[in-house]
This record gives structure tokens, C-alpha cells and sequence, in this order.
């Protein structure tokens, strides 16, 4: 069996070379590192299959917990449907919603299992879920608002639908919303 072993003389500069990477070129005055990362994400360093595992066992009770609560839910529920997001919602149920969210600034919504908080915070509307019921806060959306009062109002009615719908989605498949880091 031969031993294969790196040449004593090669440094890690002459090793990069060789294989087309030049470690010490100069970077230029117009580089830009987010469309560098966004071109070389394939080229970095994959996980390992023992932590990939590692970190699919750490989220299993997270996960088995939430259907669970999902599943005390849907008891008291006779049916969860694909939800009501059409023209007559926008109208009938966002509309209200959003012009008292530009007059107050800040409102909660109870939905589901999951408290939702819509704020208005130097022209940016967020929506915040949470599934403590307001202990912890997660950001899912933003969207930048203008002057303009009828914009606004379509931008905050598309704000909450697609919160809402992303929530429902959560519920109908019993997968939960994020994950802690570990």
C-alpha cells in the first residue's frame, strides 16, 4: 500500500495554484460580496450527513409538539378548508382591518393557534406571529407604505393575506412555522 504524502517543499499558496485558485489577488475597488456569495454558494463546504442528522433529531420534538397542539386545535374545529382569500375577503375583512391598522399603528389578531401582530413602524407595516400566545414574536413580512391612502390599504390587505395564508398552511399540513437553532 503506498502512502501518499505532501511534498515538503510545497506551501498551501503553490498547493492553491495548482488547483486555479488565486488566494492573493487583489480585490478590486467595485467588488461586491453579495453577488459574489450569490455566485459561488455551490462551491462551499457541505455538512456532514452525521450533522444534518444531528440536527434533524434536535427538531423532531419541536415538531411532534406542534402537531400536537395543532392537533388539540383541529378537535374543536369541525373543518379547516383551504381558507376565504378572494375578492369579497379583501373588501369585507382586510379592508376594515387595514384602514384602523393606519389609524392605530399597531393591531393583534388571533388565528388558529397563533397570535398575529400587524404594526406600522416610520412608514414599514410588519406582521409578527406568535405560537405562545405573544411570548415570542416571530417577523414574517414587511412592506414599504407611501402617502398615498389607497395604496396603503392594498399594500396592507396583500400584507395580510399572505401572512394569513402562510399560517393556515402551517395548521392544514402540521409543519411547524421555524425551528429553534440548536
Amino acid at each position: 500500500m503506498k502512502i501518499f504524502k505532501r511534498k515538503k517543499g510545497s506551501s498551501k499558496h503553490e498547493l492553491l495554484q495548482q488547483i486555479g485558485v488565486g488566494s492573493y489577488f487583489e480585490i478590486p475597488n467595485d467588488f461586491d460580496a453579495d453577488s459574489w456569495n450569490n455566485l459561488n454558494i455551490g462551491t462551499f463546504r457541505r455538512h456532514s450527513l452525521r450533522r444534518v442528522l444531528r440536527q434533524r433529531m434536535r427538531r423532531l420534538p419541536y415538531k411532534f409538539g406542534f402537531e400536537k397542539i395543532v392537533d388539540n386545535f383541529a378537535s374543536s374545529v369541525y373543518e379547516i378548508g383551504q381558507g376565504d382569500f378572494n375578492s369579497f375577503a379583501e373588501g369585507q375583512r382586510y379592508a376594515p382591518r387595514a384602514n384602523y391598522l393606519l389609524e392605530n399603528k399597531w393591531m393583534s389578531i388571533a388565528f388558529g393557534i397563533y397570535q398575529i401582530e400587524y404594526t406600522i413602524n416610520e412608514e414599514i407595516g410588519f406582521s409578527h406571529f406568535s405560537l405562545d400566545h405573544g411570548l415570542t414574536y416571530i417577523i414574517h413580512m414587511e412592506t414599504q407604505l407611501t402617502k398615498n391612502w389607497e395604496l396603503n390599504v392594498k399594500a396592507l390587505i396583500n400584507l395580510f393575506q399572505e401572512t394569513e395564508e402562510y399560517l393556515l398552511g402551517t395548521i392544514i399540513d402540521r409543519s411547524p412555522p421555524y425551528t429553534p437553532n440548536y
